[in-house]
């Protein structure tokens, strides 16, 4: 407020005298005009808040697709097996004749050995990322469903924020249970029924002897966890 003040009077001792015989009015006028018209009213926040956990629970069709997923899973699982019980086979029969060898033929069994080793693990990498693939494959349609419906509740309600109160490192702890938004969202998600989901591709995670030689157990399939 002193550098507008100081402004407003310079901008006063540099006028003609008979603009200064206007007096304290104008000056006060003038003081406004440096100011700037009064800024309007900042518009109202509203914020509302949704259980995500619960929400995605609740989602129609997503016990079955959990159930689709676990037998996907299933079957990478029995086809690491079978990939395992040939790299073990493999060893034992080095193993069994070992003595009898000579040092270039063993040479030749090691080597052969931690080749098909290291198929096996490349193997495996490739099975966890189709594994963590169908994961996304399933996942995905349903999470798009339920931020479509949230965001069409935040225009309808003329919402600021909605925010996922069980958000992972989420820091909330305290909040107002009337802005809690998870039924509206269910009854929502429930009435559009069921997310479809495209279907894997065939025959993509048959358990299928490898071809002759060991390998290593792969880097190990396990159950990614549902956003």
């Amino acid at each position: 407020m002193r550098i507008m003040r100081h402004a407003a009077r310079s901008a006063v001792l540099g006028t003609p005298s008979a603009v200064l015989a206007i007096g304290l009015v104008a000056l006060s006028g003038m003081v406004a005009a440096a100011q700037g018209p009064t800024p309007a009213p900042a518009a109202a926040i509203k914020l509302g808040y949704l259980r995500g956990q619960d929400v995605l629970a609740q989602t129609p069709g997503r016990a079955d697709l959990e159930a689709q997923f676990n037998k996907e899973v299933d079957s990478a699982r029995a086809l690491e097996k079978v990939w395992g019980d040939s790299m073990n086979a493999m060893v034992g029969e080095y193993a069994r004749v070992e003595a009898t060898l000579t040092a270039d033929q063993k040479t030749a069994r090691q080597a052969a050995l931690r080749e098909r080793q290291t198929q096996f693990t490349q193997r495996g990498q490739q099975l966890e990322q189709q594994v963590q693939a169908d994961n996304q494959r399933m996942i995905q349609p349903v999470l798009q469903r339920v931020s479509s419906i949230i965001d069409e509740l935040r225009q309808e309600g003329g919402y600021t924020m909605i925010f996922d109160v069980q958000a992972q490192g989420g820091g909330v702890v305290s909040v107002d249970k009337n802005l809690d938004l998870t039924d509206v969202i269910v009854a929502r998600l429930k009435a559009a029924g069921p997310v479809s989901v495209a279907p894997a591709a065939p025959g993509r995670l048959t358990p299928t002897k490898p071809t002759p030689g060991p390998t290593s157990a792969p880097s190990g399939v396990t159950r990614p966890k549902t956003q």
